[in-house]
C-alpha cells in the first residue's frame, strides 16, 4: 500500500484558541505547494473545527489533552503519535500557535531545502520585515553547536535522521515546566552534538508577534512569573550542558536588567528583573548541587 511522505510536518499545541486559527489559516491560503501535515495538540480539553483549513496539500491531525501540560511534553506527545503511526517525512518544525506563514516559505521550502540537512532561518515581527530576535548571519552558513544562541522553537527547521536520533524535547524544559524555557536550544544542542548538518537560510521566514507587544498587556504579576521562569529555564540549560560562566552571566544580566529599566522609570519591567534575578541565582545553584 502506498504510504504517503510528508515534505514537512509542523507540530504545535495551543490551550487558548485566541492563536491557532490565525496560523492555521495562513497555512490553508498560502501553501498549495509543500505536502505538509500539522499535529496539533489541544491542551485543556479544548475542541477546534479543522475541516475548513483541510486541502490536497494540508493535512491537520488534531490530538486532544484533557489538561493543560507543559510545551516540551505537548510537543513530545505529537513526536510519539508521528513514531507509532510510522508518518513519512523529510523535515518537521515547532511553530508556536501565533507564528504565522506567507507563501514565500513554502516556495522557497520547495527550492531550498536538502535532506539530510538542517536549518536556523529568520523569524520576523508579525507584519514587518524586522527580525524577531535580531543576528547578522549570513544566508547559508554552516552553524555549529556554539551557534545554539540563534536556535529557537520556531525557526528549526530538523531533518528526519537527526530528529530519530535526538526524538524528544526535555520535559521538564520549556513553558509550563520546572524550567520555564531553554528547550529549544538544548534541542538544538543535542541535534550538533548527534552530528546534525546545520545551515542559515534568510530564504525562509515565518511571522511571529512582537514579544514587547506582549510585554505591555502584561501586569506586574504575569510579567514577574514569565521572568522567574524564562530565567530559570536559561540556567537550567547553560548548567545542565556545563557551561557555568553563562549561568552566573544570565543571573547577573537580570539585575542589570532591574537597573536599567529602573533608570529609565519603566518600574514593572525592573520589578520584574529583580524578582527573577532571585530565582535565577537559587535554581544555579540547586543545579550545581544536582549535576556534581
Amino acid at each position: 500500500m502506498y504510504k504517503k511522505e510528508y515534505d514537512l510536518i509542523f507540530v504545535t499545541t495551543f490551550n487558548s484558541v485566541d492563536w491557532i486559527e490565525h496560523l492555521l489559516y495562513s497555512v490553508a491560503t498560502q501553501n498549495n505547494i509543500v505536502d505538509l501535515l500539522i499535529v496539533v495538540v489541544a491542551q485543556d480539553g479544548l475542541k477546534i473545527s479543522t475541516s475548513e483549513f483541510q486541502s490536497g496539500k494540508n493535512n491537520i491531525i488534531v490530538l486532544s489533552e484533557i489538561e493543560a501540560i507543559g510545551l516540551s511534553t505537548a510537543r513530545n506527545i505529537a513526536l510519539r503519535y508521528i513514531c507509532e503511526k510510522n508518518i513519512v517525512y523529510s523535515h518537521i518544525m515547532f511553530p508556536d500557535d501565533d507564528s504565522t506563514f506567507s507563501s514565500d516559505f513554502f516556495l522557497n521550502f520547495r527550492n531550498t531545502v536538502l535532506k539530510n540537512t538542517c536549518y536556523l532561518i529568520d523569524v520576523l515581527n508579525q507584519g514587518t520585515i524586522t527580525q524577531y530576535k535580531q543576528n547578522h548571519l549570513i544566508d547559508g552558513v554552516n552553524l555549529y553547536v556554539d551557534d545554539y544562541k540563534y536556535a529557537m522553537s520556531v525557526n528549526m527547521i530538523i531533518d528526519f535522521g537527526t530528529l530519530n536520533k535526538v526524538q524528544y524535547f526535555d520535559p521538564e524544559m520549556g513553558v509550563g515546566a520546572k524550567y520555564g524555557a531553554g528547550e529549544d536550544q538544548d534541542f538544538y544542542i543535542r541535534c550538533c552534538r548527534n552530528d546534525a548538518s546545520f545551515v542559515y537560510s534568510k530564504l525562509l521566514f515565518n511571522y511571529h508577534p512582537k514579544y514587547l507587544d506582549k510585554y505591555k498587556k502584561m501586569s506586574v504579576k504575569q510579567l514577574s512569573f514569565r521572568f522567574k521562569n524564562y530565567g530559570n529555564g536559561v540556567v537550567y540549560l547553560y548548567s545542565k550542558h556545563r557551561m557555568y560562566n553563562k549561568a552566573l552571566e544570565c543571573c547577573f544580566r537580570a539585575i542589570c536588567g532591574g537597573f536599567v529599566n529602573l533608570f529609565k522609570f519603566n518600574i514593572k519591567l525592573s520589578y520584574a528583573y529583580f524578582y527573577s534575578f532571585f530565582y535565577r541565582v537559587t535554581t544555579f545553584y540547586k543545579c550545581i548541587i544536582k549535576l556534581k
